[in-house]
C-alpha cells in the first residue's frame, strides 16, 4: 500500500523523474528469468515492474551484487551500483554518483581514488 500510494502521489504531482532505490536489483536480464539469490523474486518483480511503468518511473538503483551492471526495461533505466567494500565484479571498491536534472538522469561510478571533489561535479 505504501509504495504504490507514493507512486501515485509522485506520478500525480507531475514530477520530472521518479526514481527507485533498492538492494536486489529487479532482475539480471529478463524480467522474466528464473528465480535466484541475486534478484527479486519473478512473482514480486512483475508486480513491481508494472507499477513502475504505469507511474512512470524513470530509474530503478540497486546494489547487491558487488558488481556494476546495466539494463533498460522500456523506458526505465535498471542500474545496479558496484561496492563500497569487497568487489566481485571487474569495477573497483567505490560509488557511485547520480545527478537529477530536468531533462536526464546522469549517473558514474567512481572507484574511491577516483571520486571528484564536490567543485569538479558541476552540480
Amino acid at each position: 500500500a505504501f509504495l504504490r500510494t507514493s507512486l501515485a502521489e509522485a506520478s500525480n504531482r507531475s514530477s520530472d523523474h521518479i526514481v527507485i532505490f533498492l538492494h536486489h536489483p529487479l532482475y539480471s536480464y529478463d524480467p522474466n528469468e528464473e528465480d535466484n539469490w541475486a534478484v527479486i523474486p519473478r512473482n514480486k518483480r512483475l508486480v513491481l515492474l508494472e507499477l513502475f511503468e504505469t507511474h512512470g518511473v524513470s530509474a530503478v538503483f540497486a546494489g547487491h551484487w558487488h558488481k556494476c551492471h546495466y539494463v533498460d526495461h522500456k523506458e526505465i533505466q535498471m542500474v545496479t551500483t558496484g561496492p563500497v567494500g569487497y568487489p566481485l565484479g571487474d569495477d573497483p571498491s567505490g560509488l557511485r554518483i547520480v545527478k537529477v536534472s530536468r531533462n536526464i538522469i546522469e549517473h558514474r561510478y567512481y572507484g574511491l581514488d577516483q571520486i571528484p571533489k564536490l567543485e569538479e561535479l558541476n552540480l
